[in-house]
């Protein structure tokens, strides 16, 4: 079984106190990286938040609201502390990408080597500090809670219909609100809704493989195009010279492009009925694993 996805054979309340855990335990570990592997570390353990936020946002519904509220602002306060460091390798990684290409001028070569230079020199004590303070925040979340929730059999199909219509809502009105301006402030926010989609999917792809992991797989598409868009956007505004800003902008638009035919497909999804299909399929699929264990101890 994929490590992040649901098992028809456990309760939903089961499923999501073992991968909320496994999520956490998780980003403290990569978070603790040293090194030169320390960027990598940041970039997993980011990762692995985001996966336990998107769960978190999916049974909701099975949650008092204060509690939701206090999870979700410690996840995300562990997330913040590493946000600087990530943004800074995200640069750099970017910069990589435009040094391969065999059109650059020397002087556009220097401009861009010289500022992913500039960026990896930034002060590592400080970004060690940065991931040891999430990795203590995340500890102490782990000693606070085992992540219980009383969902009983009957609620789960309702729980995820809520929580899956409400992100598929929550992604579209991102998607909308930050087209045609597609400023930076909207298009980071309908990656981070589309995300959430991504990984809750990614959660329940056993219950139905191939239509759940394809959305999945797509979504993840849209997530990486809205990053390189703004990721180029942002080393665009640290860079002066001309043609270099242009050669950018060019590529920029070409993954604005992609992105905007595959987020119109996306707003093409209704939402309330796509929730309940995926929630019923997670009902049927709980309902076979049962009858299956019947059918051995039968």
């Amino acid at each position: 079984m994929n490590t992040w996805q649901l098992d028809a054979k456990e309760t939903l309340a089961k499923g999501f106190a073992r991968l909320m855990r496994a999520a956490v335990e998780n980003a403290a570990r990569e978070f603790s990286r040293t090194g030169e592997e320390l960027d990598a570390g940041v970039h997993e353990g980011r990762k692995w938040l985001k996966k336990a936020r998107a769960l978190l946002k999916l049974c909701r519904a099975a949650l008092e609201k204060e509690q939701y509220r206090a999870w979700n602002r410690k996840l995300r306060d562990a997330g913040r502390a590493v946000s600087a460091v990530r943004d800074d390798a995200a640069l750099c990684e970017t910069a990589e990408r435009l040094l391969a290409r065999d059109d650059l001028s020397p002087a556009a070569r220097r401009t861009l080597e010289a500022l992913r230079d500039g960026i990896a020199a930034d002060d590592r004590d400080e970004a060690r500090k940065c991931a040891a303070l999430a990795v203590r925040r995340l500890k102490r979340l782990l000693a606070e809670t085992d992540f219980s929730l009383r969902i009983p059999s009957s609620k789960e199909e309702g729980v995820l219909k809520r929580g899956l219509k409400r992100s598929l809502k929550g992604a579209q009105e991102a998607c909308r609100a930050s087209w045609p301006q597609d400023d930076t402030a909207g298009l980071h926010e309908s990656r981070k809704r589309v995300k959430d989609l991504r990984y809750q999917a990614e959660l329940l792809a056993g219950c139905w493989p191939g239509p759940v992991t394809a959305l999945a797989e797509e979504l993840h598409r849209l997530t990486d195009m809205l990053g390189c868009v703004l990721e180029l956007s942002a080393l665009r505004g640290m860079i002066s010279g001309r043609a270099l800003s242009r050669k950018i902008a060019s590529e920029a638009l070409t993954s604005k492009i992609d992105a905007l035919f595959l987020r119109t497909r996306i707003q093409m999804i209704e939402p309330g009925p796509t929730a309940s299909r995926f929630a019923m399929c997670w009902a049927l699929w709980r309902a076979e694993a049962r009858a299956g264990r019947a059918a051995d101890h039968g």
